[in-house]
Order: structure tokens, then sequence, then C-alpha cells
């Protein structure tokens, strides 16, 4: 009974995770490219897509607003416990890029698997250095993650079709992998 209920909350968190995309994306796509703070704003809504969606809760924590939802279901939502808000994708003019590529991403378990660690920071670099996007970088977080098996990653990941997960993230997110 357990495993059955775990799964369900699961595929609600993986629904959060495509609400969360679309939120995103009409953020993304509501920047302005003539703004002097483009990229850090763009860099910002980045790092909360990825905090948000790193089930270990090991990329840095990111400070932002949340607002409520609204809704007929809002207060049904909020009664069981499961929040009913939504992040306000406003820069937090606190955001320090140099401090938040200085801190740790990673979950610790990784420290057991060298190989996949130096693939997990190159990564990261590669995204710093934006040779790849936010959306390669998560990717390559899942796969390795999915190797290690870090418990609340396995956990909040069981009875998630990955392939279905990530595809459904791509469609959702394809709009704006193809700017710069």
């Amino acid at each position: 009974m357990f495993s059955t209920l775990l799964k369900g909350q699961n595929a609600m968190i993986a629904n959060g995770d495509f609400e969360l995309a679309n939120d995103f994306k009409k953020a993304f796509l509501n920047l302005n490219k003539t703004d002097n703070l483009y990229n850090k704003k763009k860099l910002y809504n980045e790092a909360i897509f990825l905090d948000l969606t790193d089930r270990t809760e090991c990329h840095p924590r990111m400070s932002f607003k949340m607002e409520d939802r609204g809704g007929l279901l809002g207060g049904v939502i909020k009664n069981f416990g499961m929040g009913n808000q939504k992040v306000v994708w406003e820069l937090d003019e606190t955001f320090d890029i140099e401090f938040y590529f200085s801190t740790n991403w990673f979950d610790h378990s990784i420290e057991m698997y060298l190989d996949l660690k130096k693939e997990l920071e190159n990564s990261k670099n590669l995204y710093k250095d934006e040779k790849i996007n936010f959306y390669d970088y998560f990717l390559k977080r899942l796969q390795v993650y999915n190797q290690i098996q870090p418990s609340n990653h396995v956990q909040l990941y069981k009875g998630v079709d990955m392939n279905k997960y990530q595809n459904k993230l791509r469609d959702i997110l394809e709009p704006i992998l193809l700017l710069k």
C-alpha cells in the first residue's frame, strides 16, 4: 500500500514539474533581451527550475517569492497540505551568479563514483560557460542520479516513467531550448 501511495505522490510531483516548466517557459519568453539584466534574470529562472526539480535537494536553494495559484479547488488543495502556490518569476536582486556557481550542486553520494562526479562537474562547467543549456545539465543530472541512486532521488521518482517524464518536459520547454 505504501508503494502505491508513494507512486501516486510522485505522479503528482511530476505533474507539478510539468506545471513548473510551463510557468518557467512563459516567464522566460516574457524576458526582454534588451534588458541589461536579461542574462541574470534568465540564469536566475533556470536556477529556480533546477532547484525545484532536484529530488536530492542538493542543488543550491533559490530564494524566490510565491503567490496563491487561486482557482476553484485552491482552498481544497491547500487544506490537504499540498499547497496552492506557484513561483513568482521575478529576479531576487540578491542573486549572486558567482556564488551560485561556486556552491555544491551534487548529492554527497556522488563522492563514491568519481567518474560520474567528474561528468556532472563537467556538465555544470559547460552550463556555466553556456556551451550547454540548463536542460542538457538537467538531463545529465537525472542520468547520473539514476545510476548512483541517492535515496531521495529513487524514492521521489519511484513509479515515474523517466522517458515519458523527460519527453514531456522537453516538449514543454522546447520553445526556449532553441533560444540563446
